[in-house]
C-alpha cells in the first residue's frame, strides 16, 4: 500500500494542480459556511435564551453579558507591609457589616499604642481638671476675701463718721480737750493775778496743763487709730482685689493647660490605625473570594472580595445599530450551559458611552469591528439565587426586540455667547 508522499511523487504535474485547486475550493467553502449568520443563530449556546423567548418569530437582539451584583464587588484593601495574623471568614460566609474578615500582625502593638494614648489623656485631664477645681477654690476664697475686705473698710469708715459727728468718741475727746484746755486758762489766769493773793498753787497749774496734754494726746492718738484702721482696710481691700485678678487668671490658665487637642488628635490616628488593622466588612454581603493565609505579607492587591447578592444585574454589550430596537423594561433572556434554568429579567438602561466591546464573543468567526454600548438588565427576583451562584459568569442573552421605542427629539445646542 503506497503512501500519500509515494503517490504525490508519482502522479503527472497537471494531476496534482487539480488537487491542489479542489483541496483550496473545499476549504474556501467551508470556511464561508462556517461564517453565515444562519450558522451563528442556530448555536446551542444562543439558542437556550432564544427559544426562551418564544416560538422564534418574535425579533430579538442577542448580545454577550455578565451577571453582577447591582451594587458591585467590593475589594479589601489592607496598608502594605503589615503581616495576616488571623483570617476570619472563608469563601460563602455570610457577613454583617462591621465583623472582622481579617486581623493584622500589629494589631496588638497599635492597640498597645491606643491604650497608652488614651491613658495620657485620662491622666492629663484628672489633673487638668483637679487644676480647675484648685484655681476655682482660690477664686472663691479671692472672692470671698475681697467682700469682706470691702465690708470691713466700710465698717472702718463709717465708724469714722460716727466718731467725728457730735457725740462721737472723737468729738468728746476734741470736748474734753476744750474744757481741760478752758479750766487750765483759768487757772493760769489765777495764778498769775497776784492782786488775790496767789489762791492757785503751782501744783494746780502743772496739774491741769497735765490733765489738758493728756486730754490732746487721747484725741490725736484716737483720730490717728480711726485714720490708720480706714488705711489698714484700704490696703487690705487692694490685697483683695489683686487676689481675685490672681486667681482669674490661674482659672484662665486652667482652662487653657485643658485644651487637650494635640493629645486628643494622636488618640484618634491611634484609633484609625486600629481599625486599619483590624478589617471589617463594610457592607452586609457573602465573601465571594478569600486571597489571603495566615502569615502572608500584605500588598497592594485586596485580600478579600466580597458582594451583596441580594440583587444581581447583567451588563450587556449590545451593537450600536441596534439600540433603537431596545425599550427600556423590554424582557431580556438570560442562559449558559453553568445555569440551571433561563434566567429572565427586564432592561434598565441604556448607556450612552460607546466603544469596543469587552466581552470576548464564543464564535472565533464573529465579528470584531463593531462598537457596544452597554445595557443595564435587572434579573427577576425569583431568579436572583440562581444568578448569585456565579459572579461574573459570561452569558448569552437575548432580548425582546418587538415593543415600539419612541423617538425622542434631541433640542439644538445653543450657541455659545460671544
Amino acid at each position: 500500500m503506497l503512501d500519500i508522499q509515494t503517490v504525490l511523487m508519482r502522479c503527472p504535474l497537471d494531476m496534482f494542480r487539480s488537487l491542489v485547486l479542489v483541496s483550496c475550493t473545499i476549504a474556501i467553502l467551508g470556511c464561508d459556511t462556517a461564517r453565515t449568520p444562519e450558522s451563528r443563530v442556530v448555536a446551542p449556546r444562543r439558542m437556550l435564551a432564544l427559544d426562551a423567548l418564544g416560538d422564534g418569530s418574535k425579533p430579538a437582539v442577542i448580545a454577550q453579558g455578565k451577571l453582577e451584583p447591582a451594587s458591585g464587588i467590593r475589594a479589601v484593601l489592607v496598608p502594605a507591609g503589615d503581616r495576616v495574623a488571623k483570617v476570619n471568614v472563608a469563601e460563602g460566609n455570610v457577613v454583617k457589616a462591621g465583623d472582622a474578615l481579617l486581623e493584622l500582625a500589629s494589631l496588638k502593638i497599635r492597640e498597645a499604642e491606643l491604650a497608652v494614648a488614651e491613658t495620657q489623656l485620662r491622666e492629663t485631664r484628672s489633673r487638668a481638671a483637679a487644676a480647675a477645681k484648685v484655681a476655682q477654690a482660690k477664686l472663691d476664697v479671692a472672692t470671698t476675701q475681697l467682700a469682706k475686705a470691702e465690708l470691713e473698710m466700710q465698717q472702718a469708715q463709717a465708724r469714722f463718721d460716727r466718731a467725728k459727728t457730735s457725740g462721737g468718741e472723737l468729738d468728746l475727746l476734741n470736748r474734753q480737750v476744750e474744757l481741760n484746755q478752758n479750766k487750765l486758762n483759768q487757772i493760769r489766769a489765777a495764778f498769775n493775778d497776784s492782786s488775790n493773793g496767789r489762791l492757785v498753787s503751782r501744783a494746780s497749774l502743772d496739774q491741769q496743763e497735765l490733765a489738758v496734754n493728756q486730754a490732746k494726746s487721747a484725741a490725736e492718738s484716737a483720730l490717728t487709730d480711726a485714720q490708720q484702721s480706714i488705711q489698714r482696710e484700704r490696703l487690705s481691700l487692694e490685697t483683695a482685689r489683686r487676689e481675685l485678678e490672681a486667681a482669674k487668671l490661674g482659672v484662665d490658665s486652667s482652662r487653657v493647660d485643658a485644651s487637650f487637642e494635640s493629645l486628643s488628635q494622636q488618640v484618634e490616628l491611634l484609633r484609625l490605625q486600629v481599625e486599619s488593622t483590624r478589617v471589617t466588612s463594610p457592607i452586609d454581603a457573602v465573601i465571594l473570594r478569600v486571597d489571603a493565609t495566615a502569615g502572608q505579607a500584605t500588598t497592594a492587591t485586596p485580600l478579600v472580595h466580597l458582594a451583596d447578592i441580594s440583587s444581581i444585574v447583567c451588563r450587556a454589550e449590545i451593537d450600536v445599530a441596534e439600540i433603537r430596537k431596545i425599550a427600556i423594561d423590554a424582557s431580556a433572556k438570560i442562559s449558559n450551559p453553568a445555569l440551571s434554568q433561563v434566567l429572565e429579567g427586564q432592561v434598565k438602561s441604556i448607556g450612552r458611552l460607546i466603544g469596543k466591546p469587552q466581552l470576548p464573543s464564543p464564535y472565533p468567526t464573529a465579528r470584531v469591528d463593531w462598537r457596544s454600548a452597554e445595557i443595564v438588565i435587572a434579573i427577576d427576583v425569583s431568579d436572583t439565587a440562581e444568578a448569585a451562584r456565579f459572579i461574573n459568569l459570561q452569558v448569552d442573552v437575548a432580548i425582546d426586540a418587538s415593543g415600539e421605542v419612541p423617538i425622542v427629539p434631541v433640542a439644538p445646542a445653543e450657541p455659545a455667547k460671544p
